[in-house]
C-alpha cells in the first residue's frame, strides 16, 4: 500500500495543483453561456470564452482521473511507469490553461472603439 501511495502520491498532487490553478485563473464554468455561443445566432467574445473554458475543464477533468487511475494501475501492477507520457500530459493541461489565462486577460481588456452593435449589424448586411 505504502508502494502504491509513493507512485501515484506526486501525481495527485501535481494534478491538483492543476484543478487549483484552472479554478483560479478559468473560474468555474459558465455553461448557459458557453452553449449560447453554439446556439445563438450573434456570438460574443465572453460566449466564445466561456465555449473553450468549459471544454477546457473538462478535457482537465478527463486527464486527471485518466492520469491517476492510469498510474494506479500500472503502480498496483509493480510495472514501470511511463513518466514522459504522463508529463506530457500534464505540460499539455499547464500550458491550455496558461493560454486561456492569457486570453482572458487580453479579451477583458479589449473594448470597442467606435460605433454601436446596431452599426455593426448594418456593415454586415
Amino acid at each position: 500500500m505504502l508502494r502504491l501511495v509513493r507512485r501515484t502520491g506526486p501525481t495527485v498532487v501535481v494534478m491538483a495543483a492543476l484543478v487549483v490553478s484552472a479554478g483560479f485563473t478559468l473560474g468555474w464554468p459558465n455553461a448557459t453561456l458557453a452553449f449560447r455561443w453554439i446556439g445563438d445566432g450573434y456570438p460574443t467574445m465572453a460566449s466564445g470564452l466561456a465555449f473553450v473554458s468549459l471544454l477546457i475543464w473538462v478535457l482537465l477533468a478527463v486527464a486527471a482521473l485518466f492520469t491517476v487511475g492510469w498510474t494506479a494501475k500500472v503502480g498496483l501492477k509493480g510495472q514501470s511507469l511511463h513518466r514522459r507520457r504522463r508529463g506530457m500530459i500534464i505540460l499539455a493541461l499547464g500550458l491550455l490553461i496558461l493560454g486561456m489565462g492569457i486570453a482572458r486577460s487580453a479579451g477583458t481588456n479589449y473594448q470597442m472603439c467606435c460605433g454601436s452593435r446596431e452599426e455593426a449589424e448594418q456593415l454586415v448586411r
